[in-house]
């Protein structure tokens, strides 16, 4: 086997190793980020908390009604049952009379108001809590695919490490010197193809001798453009 075609099978290698350990590490950080999810819950448990509130003060608003509503039932009754003959008490029944009067309009118009706010958030948190289920359902189910693609994937990099390290023990310990230090330089791209004397990468021509030695893949040599090792396919 020749010289490039070794360090090509070891750039196809590395290339693939580093494509698959980027997803496989993009599939962690996406199965360990529950922000997104965190938030809606969060909103709809504040939501339900305020819902709850409103309730609790309706029920309240909707009790002390009652008593008043029963109290100047009393006191109308008692004002013109006959019963009360002086002056004095049923000027004073008539003043409670019409301070209850006000009282209980007063409280009927917030039961309405509250009344009106309990359904209104009674429907916004049930958009909240569908879009909330109906995204956690999503989630979910991304989820899961995420999972099975990362098992699939962990079996692969340990495959595609061992072909590399395996790869390495065969390049000359030069060439592979040459190859490691410009995967660094170079991006992970350390090779060009060369096709019709032009190297694909900075379309530099190759002079013709050079191009030859490409060709037949028993020399290394790299690009006078890019600085990158030349391979013809």
């Amino acid at each position: 086997m020749n010289r490039v075609l070794k360090l090509r099978q070891l750039a196809t290698a590395d290339a693939e190793f580093e494509t698959k350990s980027r997803r496989y590490n993009a599939i962690r950080a996406a199965l360990s980020d529950t922000s997104a999810i965190d938030q809606l819950q969060q909103a709809e448990q504040t939501s339900a908390a305020e819902l709850k509130i409103l309730r609790s003060t309706l029920r309240d608003r909707e009790l002390e009604l009652g008593t008043l509503q029963a109290k100047y039932k009393d006191v109308y009754q008692s004002l013109y049952s006959g019963a009360i003959t002086l002056p004095k008490d049923l000027d004073n029944l008539h003043k409670e009379s019409k301070s209850l009067e006000q009282r209980i309009g007063k409280l009927e118009e917030e039961v309405l108001s509250l009344m009106a706010s309990v359904e209104e958030y009674e429907a916004s948190h049930a958009v909240l809590a569908q879009e909330t289920q109906e995204k956690l359902a999503c989630q979910n189910t991304e989820r899961a695919e995420l999972l099975r693609e990362g098992r699939e994937l962990q079996p692969l990099l340990v495959e595609l490490q061992k072909e590399r390290q395996t790869l390495r023990t065969v390049v000359a310990p030069g060439d592979l010197k040459l190859y490691e230090e410009l995967r660094a330089k170079k991006r992970d791209t350390p090779m060009a193809e060369m096709i019709d004397a032009t190297c694909q990468v900075c379309r530099v021509s190759v002079p013709s001798h050079q191009a030859s030695q490409v060709q037949t893949g028993d020399k290394v040599v790299l690009c006078i453009g890019c600085g990158r090792i030349l391979y013809h396919a």
